[in-house]
């Protein structure tokens, strides 16, 4: 059995339901601690994949796959999170999991203070200039060969998802935009574990300059 002989203790603290879909209920387990090899240790024909490979390698216009990928990104996200909430941020004390796993809370009883999953949004957009139809891609360093990429950039605090869109295109390349356009969303569960879920938020917007200037701590 995949669980008994992962040698983990299956308790509420390890075991994270997920939900039920057509009669078939999902868990999350951790196995990281587990982990001293690329071979699982239950069987000789499984093997540990990154989610990110799992992204690329799916088949998007198939629905069980992006429906089992959805199921992956979710658990990761979820396990990252509990990962990081072990303690309460206000007064230190330790944080017990409740509603199944969907919060935590803290167990000092004068202080009973909740906490909920992290998601982290991002606008990501494609710059376009409408009167000559041309777009604007970047690359960063770390990028490989002849890859290229749409801007995108963190929602800060008490900003929109336009004010945004604008103040990254400035801040990155030095193009001003206009007519802004909303695209679609997808969650991005494979960022670093200290942003175990971001959610991209696409747009469309409009180039009003063409100067580009850009910001080389962030871009080539």
């Amino acid at each position: 059995d995949l669980f008994l002989s992962s040698g983990l203790p299956l308790g509420e603290e390890e075991l994270l339901y997920l939900g039920q879909k057509d009669g078939v209920v999902y868990w999350a387990l951790d196995f990281t601690l587990t982990v001293t090899a690329q071979q699982p240790p239950w069987d000789g024909k499984s093997a540990y994949v990154e989610l990110r490979t799992l992204m690329v390698a799916t088949d998007w216009s198939e629905e069980n796959s992006m429906a089992e990928l959805s199921i992956a990104g979710h658990a990761r996200a979820m396990l990252e999170w509990h990962g990081l909430s072990q303690f309460c941020g206000k007064c230190g004390t330790k944080t017990l999991p409740i509603q199944a796993g969907r919060r935590r809370q803290c167990q000092n009883r004068n202080c009973n203070k909740r906490f909920y999953p992290r998601l982290d949004p991002v606008v990501i957009m494609l710059v376009i200039d409408r009167a000559n139809d041309r777009a604007l891609l970047s690359r960063q360093a770390r990028f490989a060969s002849r890859m290229w990429s749409c801007l995108a950039g963190f929602i800060e605090p008490g900003e929109s998802l336009e004010e945004a869109v604008r103040r990254e295109t400035w801040e990155e390349v030095g193009i001003e935009v206009g007519e802004i356009v909303y695209h679609g969303s997808q969650p991005w569960p494979v960022g670093p574990s200290s942003m175990p879920c971001q959610l991209m938020v696409g747009f469309f917007a409009s180039a009003k300059s063409f100067n580009i200037c850009v910001d080389k701590k962030e871009l080539e």
